[in-house]
């Protein structure tokens, strides 16, 4: 006997899940009296399982009504009367209902929805995927809010032993010191921070920043909210170059490169007046129209 393969144990994982949701409309009786949902919420099985057997619905019929006899020996008076409402049609086929579809009708959509073990909603992601954000700079923002980038401490925690050295030189690579307390990195993010009109502010990560600068925005499409993300990916990629082919950390070079990144961004959707407002140098804004 081969093993069971991944997807029918997974079948059957979810099987008492999904199937109190299955219906019964009961027409010619072939359905399990006993096992199969027609009556209720539950299968009759629980109400008298040492009576229960394999019979079909049809074994309960006097002709074209129900024999309140046998039903009477099996289950409780209160189950029987319930019963006795049940229209029987003998020209008709058994039809199954799923009831989680408003017109009874199986779809997989609402059978993932109804099993599927979902996360509370976590705001920073509706952030980094939005249109005026390209789809390698969003991939680049997944990484890292889940620590996933190859900086030297993420190494290390892997076993790797390396001499580590931040871009400014005078300390380790961290994650944190790289985007947030490097010197270097504190000089862009205060040019930007003054353009914008805001206090620098500090920080404790890089998901911490992007819900603050969230928080002095009036909607997530502006460019406090734009803008923190092509800060992140454009240091990321001048550590990069600085690191594997001896280029020098150039925060002039990483300012343009980010203002070259809004300015595409503006290019191909537009920006629209509310996006702008609180931005203080009128010069930065003639590039991004």
């Amino acid at each position: 006997r081969y093993p069971a393969s991944p997807l029918w144990r997974r079948l059957c994982e979810i099987r008492d899940t999904a199937g109190p949701h299955e219906r019964w409309l009961v027409g010619q009786g072939e359905c399990s009296f006993w096992y199969d949902c027609w009556l209720g919420s539950c299968p009759l099985y629980f109400f008298n399982p040492a009576a229960a057997s394999s019979r079909p619905v049809s074994f309960y019929w006097q002709g074209t009504v129900w024999d309140r006899g046998k039903l009477e020996d099996i289950l409780p008076i209160s189950i029987v009367e319930q019963i006795l409402l049940v229209p029987i049609s003998c020209a008709e086929p058994d039809l199954i209902c799923w009831d989680l579809s408003p017109d009874g009708t199986f779809h997989l959509r609402t059978a993932w929805e109804h099993v599927r073990c979902t996360r509370p909603r976590d705001e920073v992601y509706s952030l980094i995927w939005q249109r005026h954000i390209p789809s390698r700079v969003s991939f680049f923002l997944w990484r890292l809010l889940h620590g996933f980038l190859a900086t030297d401490d993420a190494l290390c925690s892997r076993g790797f032993h390396m001499v580590s050295r931040c871009v400014c030189g005078r300390e380790a690579e961290t994650l944190r010191h790289l985007f947030l307390d490097c010197p270097r990195t504190r000089l862009i993010w205060g040019h930007y921070q003054r353009i914008l009109g805001m206090r620098e502010l500090g920080f404790m990560s890089p998901r911490a920043l992007l819900l603050i600068w969230r928080r002095r925005a009036p909607s997530r499409h502006h460019l406090r909210v734009l803008l923190p993300c092509f800060i992140l990916w454009q240091v990321w990629k001048a550590r990069n170059a600085f690191r594997f082919h001896s280029q020098s950390f150039s925060t002039d070079a990483v300012i343009y490169q980010v203002g070259a990144d809004l300015s595409l961004a503006g290019s191909a959707f537009g920006f629209k007046p509310p996006q702008l407002r609180g931005v203080l140098d009128s010069r930065f804004l003639e590039g991004l129209r």
